[in-house]
């Protein structure tokens, strides 16, 4: 397993349930996301975010939580 103390991520079965296309079950049993499926919806949902103005509002408080990091 390749868990660093710095490794980000999303909890499969939180995804499982709204995508379950997204998850898939690995030979040990455990589950693990594919997120190579998620991009295409996370792009398409920043951009509609963005249209509706919504991103404007979060990008200072994303650089305000970066800069005091």
């Amino acid at each position: 397993m390749f868990v660093k103390k710095s490794d980000v991520g999303i909890i499969a079965q939180e995804v499982q349930k709204v995508l379950p296309e997204a998850v898939g079950k690995r030979e040990d049993g455990t589950l693990g996301v594919r997120y190579e499926l998620l991009v295409p919806l996370l792009v398409e949902s920043i951009k509609e975010l963005k249209e509706e103005g919504i991103v404007a509002e979060v990008i200072p408080w994303i650089e305000d939580k970066d800069k005091s990091n």
